[in-house]
């Protein structure tokens, strides 16, 4: 059950990674193997510092109530996700959505259609950032972080790889129209679990 619940933490934490991969894909812009690897260690970086952050709060809790805690922060996320993406269909804004994906093309600072090193650690921070809730609140509920960390390093690899690829195949309508929902969905559920199991 760990291993399930460790890779649906990672599928939800970088379902952004794979829509940021289809954007970038559709306007051509390349993200090298070396780019790929650096925003897949951020990524990693993000999600020890966040769970580190979480496991230190678990401490002066039952373990018990510390699952029904960090199931509870995490089904928040998901439903806090699930709320701003329904709203931002009822009321259309350029602020709403996956914001990386909105403004994809500016972390392309140069205008060279490659991500360097620096445009890439931009893009890295600022896709970790969407996931510091989700890394407390899971590992409150007690998953194990280095494997988390770890396999949210190869998902993220693996997603922007794949996203990069549909981009440029001209594939990406369904994906980036439903990976937010997916996201959020794909949270709760992972919270759910860690309460009731």
């Amino acid at each position: 059950m760990i291993i399930i619940s460790v890779l649906l933490f990672a599928v939800a934490a970088n379902l952004d990674n794979l829509v940021i991969g289809i954007s970038y894909g559709i306007k051509k812009i390349h993200i090298s193997i070396l780019a790929n690897l650096i925003i897949a260690f951020i990524s990693l970086t993000g999600t020890f510092l966040s769970m580190s952050l979480g496991k230190a709060t678990a401490n002066y809790f039952p373990i018990a109530i510390s699952n029904i805690f960090g199931g509870v922060i995490i089904i928040a996320i998901g439903i806090a996700s699930l709320t701003k993406y329904i709203q931002s269909k009822k009321y259309p804004s350029e602020k709403d959505g996956l914001w990386p994906l909105k403004n994809s093309e500016k972390y392309d600072k140069n205008s060279n259609k490659q991500l360097d090193f620096i445009e890439a650690v931009s893009l890295g921070i600022a896709l970790s950032a969407n996931n510091v809730g989700l890394g407390i609140g899971a590992s409150i509920t007690g998953l194990p972080i280095w494997l988390a960390s770890i396999c949210s390093f190869f998902i993220s690899i693996i997603f922007i790889f794949i996203g990069t690829l549909l981009g440029n195949k001209l594939m990406p309508s369904f994906i980036q129209k439903y990976a937010e929902p997916i996201a959020a969905v794909s949270i709760i559920i992972l919270g759910l679990c860690e309460i009731i199991i």
